[in-house]
């Protein structure tokens, strides 16, 4: 629970979530192994209820990390944007050290890093609008 507030902590900077009255609900969207089979991605969707914001947050972290446990899923997030639940919205791997994430418009994008080194790899994510 501690990690997942962490995680809302950067959202709330960014500006994707005005108020935290009500729970808050966290959905792993998609998860996706890197080909090196060393790095996962993870897509997620976060809403707080009805009448707050809702929005998104993608990590990369050591293949099979525990997204709602690990101590340092801070320090995996790459950045967050708001946006109402969206099937558009996607993750894929370019390569061994690229990530892909797509969407029709990023509001209120705040990129928390350009790029993680994870072991002995720098991944880096690519922010494209479709």
């Amino acid at each position: 629970m501690r990690a997942i507030a962490a995680g809302l902590v950067l959202l709330l900077s960014a500006g994707c979530f005005p108020n935290l009255a009500g729970d808050t609900h966290v959905e792993t969207v998609k998860r996706l192994t890197s080909p090196s089979g060393k790095t996962d991605a993870v897509l997620e969707f976060v809403s707080g209820g009805a009448t707050v914001g809702s929005g998104y947050v993608v990590l990369v972290g050591p293949v099979g990390f525990d997204t709602a446990r690990d101590s340092n899923r801070d320090k995996y997030i790459t950045g967050s944007f708001s946006r109402g639940k969206d099937p558009a919205v996607d993750i894929a791997w370019t390569n061994n050290t690229q990530l892909t994430v797509r969407c029709a418009e990023f509001r209120d994008l705040y990129l928390n890093q350009p790029s993680l080194t994870i072991g002995k790899e720098t991944i880096s994510v690519d922010w494209i609008k479709n």
